[in-house]
Parts: structure tokens; sequence; C-alpha cells
């Protein structure tokens, strides 16, 4: 399996990149939906193991996203509200911010 390099200069332009889509309104839009489905805001609830393991890999894969953007777990109550204001005014006016 190919990995990438590791280092604190990849990381940071990766985190970089990650930031730069975040502040586009597209960005706003798909991060809130990304952060929305796959759970970061809430418990990852599943009868069945696989089913279980797949959400919560789904979470973890977010949540370095939302790490990557600045978004840390004590500010996640705040920042799922103004997510969800993003996913409304989207679905409400059909335009992005």
């Amino acid at each position: 399996m190919a990995r990438r390099p590791s280092s604190g200069t990849a990381e940071a332009k990766v985190a970089q990149a990650w930031r730069e889509i975040a502040m586009t309104p597209q960005g706003k839009v798909a991060l809130a939906e990304l952060f929305a489905s796959l759970n970061v805001y809430s418990e990852v609830h599943a009868s069945d193991p696989i089913t279980a393991g797949i959400a919560i890999g789904e979470r973890n894969v977010a949540a370095r996203i939302a790490r990557w953007i600045g978004r840390k777990p004590g500010e996640y109550v705040e920042t799922a509200r103004e997510d969800m204001t993003v996913l409304e005014h989207l679905m409400n006016d059909g335009g992005f911010y």
C-alpha cells in the first residue's frame, strides 16, 4: 500500500489546503455536510460491529479534517450550529453563502 511521506511540512501543507477550501462558499457547504453526515458532532450509534467500525472510521477522517481547519472538540456545539445554518440556507435559498 502506498503511503504519503510523513513530515511536518507535508502535514502543514495539507492543513493549509483544507483551510483554503473551508474559506470558500462551496467549501463551507461541503464541509458542513461532511461533518454532519459523518457524525463529527455526535456519537456513532450502530448495533452491527461492521457498520459501527465503518462509521467510526468515517468520523475519524472527518475529525482529522476538522482539526486541520482549526476546529476543536470543545467548540463542536457552536460549529455544529453554524454548519446547520449553512445547510439550512442552502436548502431554503438554493444558493451558496
